[in-house]
C-alpha cells in the first residue's frame, strides 16, 4: 500500500481486527520496542522482532516482523512515536491470564544472565521490588530487553522511588508468594501520568 492510500483508507481499531484479516490500516503508538533477536528451526536462521503498539482506544497488539522485514524496518517503530500500520495477517491472542500493576520501586537487584528454559541463547534478568499503596511487597521479575533498558532506568532513579505502571505481566506462586515476570507483550511505564500513580 502507497502512503497516499494510507492516508486515504479509513483507519480501523484493533477491536475491529478480525482472524486472519489482510487489509486494514491502524493508527499506533510504539509501547514496547523490543529486542531483535534469532531463532534456528529447518528452515535456518531467522531473525525476529516484537513491538508492543497501542490504538487511540487503548487496546495493544503485538506485531512480529521477521527476516527482511526486521532489517527495513528496524529504524522506525522508536517507543513513543506514532504510525500508521496496514494489510497483514492478524491471529488470535494468548488468552492466559495477565496482571496489571502499579507501586513503587524499593529494591532494583543487579542484572545477570541467565538461560531461562535450557534451550537457546542466554537473556538478561533482573528483580524489582515493589510497594503498593497498601504498602504490600510485590517482586517482578524482567526479563529481556526490559531487564536491560528499563531495569537501568529504575537502578539510576532508585534514590527517588520511581513508580512503575506494568501491565500484562504474568502471575505465580513461588514458594508460597505470588510473583509476577515480565513476557514478550509486558510493557512497563516509569513515572506514569496517571491518577491512581498521583496518589501513591
Amino acid at each position: 500500500m502507497s502512503i497516499d492510500e494510507v492516508l486515504t483508507t479509513a483507519v480501523s481499531t484493533i477491536n475491529q481486527l478480525t482472524k486472519y484479516e489482510n487489509k486494514w490500516n491502524l493508527k499506533v503508538k510504539v509501547l514496547r520496542r523490543g529486542s531483535i533477536t534469532t531463532y534456528s528451526n529447518n528452515k535456518g536462521t531467522r531473525e525476529i522482532w516484537k513491538v508492543i503498539l497501542v490504538d487511540e482506544e487503548g487496546t495493544r497488539i503485538q506485531a512480529l516482523m521477521f527476516s527482511n522485514v526486521v532489517t527495513k524496518f528496524s529504524n522506525l517503530f522508536i517507543k513513543d512515536k506514532t504510525y500508521f500500520v496496514s494489510n497483514d495477517a492478524v491471529t488470535q491472542p494468548d488468552e492466559n491470564m495477565t496482571y496489571d500493576i502499579i507501586g513503587f520501586v524499593i529494591e532494583v537487584k543487579s542484572i545477570i544472565n541467565i538461560n531461562k528454559d535450557g534451550k537457546g541463547p542466554p537473556s538478561n534478568m533482573r528483580e524489582v521490588v515493589l510497594k503498593n499503596n497498601e504498602l504490600y511487597l510485590l517482586r517482578l521479575t524482567l526479563w529481556g530487553d526490559l531487564a536491560k533498558n528499563e531495569g537501568q532506568i529504575l537502578e539510576q532513579l532508585l534514590p527517588q522511588k520511581p513508580i512503575i505502571a506494568t501491565s500484562q505481566a504474568n502471575g505465580s506462586i513461588y514458594e508460597g508468594e505470588f510473583r509476577l515476570t515480565t513476557t514478550s507483550i509486558t510493557t512497563i511505564e516509569i513515572n506514569p501520568e496517571l491518577q491512581k500513580a498521583k496518589q501513591m
